[in-house]
């Protein structure tokens, strides 16, 4: 049973559902053409890049990890890898990082990155 003013995909007629943070899924952020996240894979695979209703381009981001997780599995694990070293370079470079959080913690002390080296 559908769900009530849920919005259906303009594509296959199933519910558009919602993304990763639990919100509808949104294939256009311009103008939130209702397509299921299935149909816009398809689309981004057959290679089209921009919104059938307002032609707006798709987020590249988005386009660029659909593109390459279709093609390779293991490319999910190498993106996934990818973003942990870049949130730890971006702790390290951070002014107070979470190595010295928990030391902050622990001792109750101002701690900073540079009295560890």
């Amino acid at each position: 049973m559908m769900e009530s003013g849920a919005p259906i995909c303009h594509t296959c007629g199933e519910q558009v559902g919602h993304d990763a943070n639990g919100e509808l899924f949104a294939a256009c952020h311009e103008c939130n053409y209702p397509m299921c996240k299935s149909c816009f894979e398809f689309e981004i695979k057959e290679g089209r890049k921009v919104c059938l209703r307002c032609g707006s381009p798709y987020d590249e981001f988005e386009t660029f990890i659909l593109v390459h997780i279709l093609e390779n599995p293991f490319h999910l694990f190498v993106t996934r890898l990818f973003i942990y070293h870049l949130y730890a370079n971006l702790c390290l470079l951070s002014p107070e990082n979470l190595l010295d959080d928990v030391e902050k913690k622990e001792s109750g002390n101002q701690s900073t990155m540079a009295s560890h080296l």
